[in-house]
């Protein structure tokens, strides 16, 4: 990927991802997407423009925070290794 060729950047919606038994109540999840959307949005506006669609020099960010405790083992195997990989 050539950082260079982008100066926007499209922030898809980030989600929540946890099991039927999650601990997280819908009330948590809600304030904590909005709250890391806002700063995803406040973060990388300080070094991209912040674009409402694809297009020419737009990249693309998506996210998804996840409940560990009810997440599938893989994913927890990933998280681990790919810190990326777990928000």
């Amino acid at each position: 990927m050539q950082w260079t060729n982008y100066n926007k950047i499209l922030i898809e919606p980030v989600t929540f991802w946890g099991g039927d038994s999650t601990p997280v109540s819908a009330t948590d999840q809600h304030m904590l997407v909005n709250y890391f959307s806002q700063q995803l949005h406040q973060q990388f506006g300080k070094k991209f423009q912040i674009a409402d669609q694809a297009g020419p020099g737009v990249m693309k960010l998506t996210v998804a925070m996840t409940d560990a405790e009810t997440a599938t083992p893989v994913l927890r195997s990933i998280s681990m290794i790919v810190p990326q990989a777990h928000v």
